[in-house]
């Protein structure tokens, strides 16, 4: 039976992003051809922040706020019986 050969496919980028390689080794860490200086150029000219925009952080707090409101309440412990105890 022959054997898959693996071919080293370039991922298809952006133009201004042409030849940007990421490797992660072996403990996890990514390394880059690219600084990140020029990552978050490009990040910051072609993605818009949504906290940057008019109501953005406004609208994020309000989703937290609604998310802790619905958060599930633990049932209350059962109250202990003020009966006198038998064996006394």
């Amino acid at each position: 039976m022959k054997s898959k050969k693996t071919k080293d496919k370039k991922a298809h980028v952006h133009p201004e992003l042409e030849g940007f390689e990421l490797q992660i080794n072996s403990f996890g860490e990514m390394s880059s051809n690219f600084t990140v200086e020029r990552i978050n150029d490009f990040l910051n000219k072609k993605v818009d922040d949504r906290k940057m925009q008019e109501g953005g952080l406004q609208d994020t707090e309000k989703h937290k706020e609604d998310q802790s409101s619905e958060e599930i309440k633990s049932p209350a412990p059962p109250k202990s019986s003020s009966k006198p105890d038998k064996n006394s």
